[in-house]
């Protein structure tokens, strides 16, 4: 009988595509047992939420981002420039992620993808006040992780 441990060691052999002997002598296990896990293979999902696309501080991919003034002269570009760094940073470590987190087979998200009309702050925290195009930027967000399926919950 597998245990958990040697269940995650067959599990991160297979992801990593390593050889079946070798993941199970690396295991301590048959072949076999190697042979029908990689059969049924592991479900990998992505529970995800509160991108806020469309805020200065939500999930904003490169097209969307604002763009960085070199050399910033007055208070306001220096502001903007700490947006653009931070949408940037944001954007590198999200793909990042996926790329290590990938194949997705399945994204659940769990709401919050745009920010909305941002009425509480009168606007003044959004890239983008049409929310069309927050639905866009959340769209392109989505669809870098590649999900072989998704499931979405609304949020407020």
């Amino acid at each position: 009988m597998l245990n958990k441990e040697k269940i995650h060691l067959i599990c991160g052999g297979l992801r990593l595509r390593m050889p079946h002997k070798h993941i199970a002598k690396m295991a301590g296990c048959g072949l076999t047992a190697v042979s029908s896990i990689s059969q049924t293979g592991p479900t990998r999902v992505l529970l995800w939420g509160d991108a806020h696309c469309g805020s200065n501080v939500g999930l904003t991919p490169p097209a969307y981002q604002t763009k960085y003034t070199p050399d910033p002269k007055t208070e306001e570009h220096r502001t903007l420039n700490k947006w653009a760094s931070l949408q940037k940073e944001c954007w590198d470590w999200y793909i990042h992620k996926l790329e290590i987190l990938k194949p997705i087979d399945k994204l659940f998200y769990l709401g919050d993808g745009i920010d909305g009309t941002g009425h509480r702050s009168g606007g003044t925290e959004l890239i983008y006040v049409d929310r069309k195009i927050q639905v866009r930027i959340a769209i392109e967000a989505l669809e870098a992780a590649e999900a072989k399926e998704m499931v979405m919950v609304y949020g407020t």
